[in-house]
């Protein structure tokens, strides 16, 4: 999740405003936080965990999906659903835990790609594939994937959309592996042209389309339209605070109280004489193996033994490179 998204959530839900009084969940608040990104003094510009509102919050690059298998692992009664684009699918890290994923036994996660054809700077691998070699890749690597296109937010597009969520969940709850792909359009709700140039489908439209609105009187009449189209009056109300369907939402969530499957409280303090942070990790490892309640999660290269770490007790070791 972009850092900037990640900062409206925290701001939404109130938790920021705990912490910094400053970026309250009213207008002002919002407006302070708004004038200092990204260079809010102690959150920084991308998503760190001095920003609040979850006890989930991605951000980094290629973490999406290892980080829902980790929400997975210690909430098993729980369907996990991250949200991943077709660009984040690229890294390394996204292609070794969808591999790692049929490992991780009693995980319920339910992945929803985005497959708008494009990554940050030029088209993507998985745009470029159609819906039978797209079916065939995530086969390959072990998954189904339900694909649903939407271009034009219809009825009948939703309507689809739903049965194919209904069908992803039924098979996830089941043991078996699903991705529901959403095939759409880059940049949908966003300005269609800029100058004359189309931004509509282009990966021009990743980040700041709209690159000088403070000066250009049509740039910022085209962000007060596309502000506007997502209804900001049925969600805030004049103070800035949350009303509707969302207020109803903030109040039912507890962020940052996922429950916990299993306890991870260590039974002793870290080794306060341990020769280098390795080895203070390596001993507590060690001593949560034993008793076979301590799982690594690593997006890394090691993920292929996380289910046996807390099986076997010794650490094992990491082949070279």
């Amino acid at each position: 999740m972009p850092a900037w998204s990640s900062s409206r959530r925290s701001w939404v839900t109130a938790e920021l405003g705990k912490l910094r009084p400053e970026f309250g969940p009213d207008a002002d608040g919002l407006r302070r936080l708004s004038r200092a990104f990204p260079d809010v003094e102690g959150l920084g510009a991308e998503v760190t965990p001095a920003l609040p509102a979850g006890a989930l919050l991605g951000g980094r690059l290629g973490g999406c999906l290892p980080f829902a298998q980790g929400v997975a692992l210690d909430a098993p009664d729980r369907v996990v659903e991250p949200v991943i684009g077709d660009g984040e699918c690229e890294t390394p890290t996204t292609a070794a835990a969808w591999r790692a994923h049929g490992d991780l036994t009693g995980t319920a996660v339910l992945p929803v790609v985005h497959v708008n054809g494009f990554r940050m700077g030029g088209p993507s691998l998985l745009g470029r594939l159609d819906d039978v070699r797209l079916r065939a890749y995530f086969a390959g690597i072990g998954w189904r994937a339900v694909i649903v296109h939407v271009t034009a937010g219809s009825q009948a597009e939703h309507t689809a959309f739903h049965a194919a969520l209904r069908d992803a969940l039924e098979a996830t709850v089941v043991g078996r592996p699903t991705a529901l792909v959403l095939r759409c359009v880059k940049g949908w709700t966003d300005p269609v042209t800029l100058g004359g140039q189309t931004l509509i489908g282009t990966p021009a439209l990743h980040k700041t389309p709209l690159t000088n609105p403070r000066a250009d009187v049509d740039q910022l009449s085209q962000l007060d339209d596309w502000l506007a189209s997502y209804r900001p009056s049925q969600l805030f109300d004049t103070r800035g605070r949350s009303r509707g369907p969302l207020a109803e939402a903030v109040a039912r969530v507890r962020w940052c109280a996922l429950p916990r499957a299993r306890s991870a409280t260590p039974d002793a303090p870290p080794e306060p004489n341990a020769a280098s942070f390795t080895s203070a990790v390596t001993g507590t490892v060690r001593r949560h193996a034993g008793r076979g309640d301590f799982l690594l999660l690593s997006a890394d290269c090691l993920l292929w033994w996380l289910p046996r770490c807390a099986a076997s007790g010794p650490v094992p070791r990491a082949a070279p490179g």
